[in-house]
C-alpha cells in the first residue's frame, strides 16, 4: 500500500518539480569593459565616462575584485552610474553584499547634498539596485527606466540559451 502510495503521488509530483527548476545560465568569459561599453549604448540618452574602483575606495574595498568596468555619467547633474564585476561564483553574494553596502553608505552621505542641489536625481540613488548573473554581479544608479534597460539588457547578453 505504502509503494502504491508513493508511485502515484509523491514520485510523479518531485519528477514535476525537478522538470520545472531549471536555472538560467550564464557566460563566464564576456569581457566586461566590453559589456558595460555595449550598455552604455543601450542606454544613449546619457553620456557616460570610464573610470575604475577606486573611485568607490571611500566606501568599500573591492580591490580582491580586480575585474570589473564602472561607468558614470559626464554631466555632473546627472547621477546616473553603473558597475559591473566578473567574480568567481562563490564570492558573488561577498560581492553584492559590498555593493549593496556601498549603495546605502554613498545614500547616506549624499542624500541631503543632492536633495538641496539636483533633487531629481536623488531617487536613482535610493532605488538603485545590485542583481547576480552567475560569475558576473552588477550595480545601477539610474532612472527606473533606464535601469530595467539596464538589467535586461545585461541577463540578455549574459545568458547562455
Amino acid at each position: 500500500m505504502k509503494k502504491k502510495c508513493f508511485y502515484r503521488c509523491v514520485l510523479p509530483l518531485a519528477l514535476s518539480l525537478c522538470a520545472c527548476s531549471t536555472a538560467p545560465i550564464y557566460k563566464t568569459e564576456y569581457p566586461v569593459g566590453q559589456l558595460a561599453d555595449e550598455l552604455c549604448e543601450e542606454l544613449g540618452n546619457t553620456r557616460f565616462l570610464e573610470s575604475d574602483v577606486s573611485m568607490l575606495a571611500d566606501y568599500v574595498d573591492l580591490s580582491s575584485f580586480p575585474d570589473s568596468a564602472l561607468r558614470f555619467s559626464a554631466d555632473g547633474n546627472n547621477i546616473s552610474e553603473f558597475g559591473i564585476w566578473r567574480a568567481p561564483s562563490d564570492r558573488a553574494e561577498e560581492l553584492r553584499a559590498l555593493l549593496e553596502r556601498y549603495l546605502k553608505d554613498s545614500y547616506a552621505r549624499n542624500r541631503s547634498f543632492y536633495d538641496s542641489y539636483i533633487p531629481e536625481e536623488t531617487p536613482k540613488l535610493k532605488d538603485a539596485e545590485v542583481a547576480i548573473y552567475g560569475d558576473y554581479v552588477a550595480y545601477a544608479i539610474l532612472s527606473d527606466k533606464d535601469k530595467e534597460i539596464f538589467f535586461r539588457e545585461l541577463e540578455e547578453e549574459l545568458r547562455v540559451d
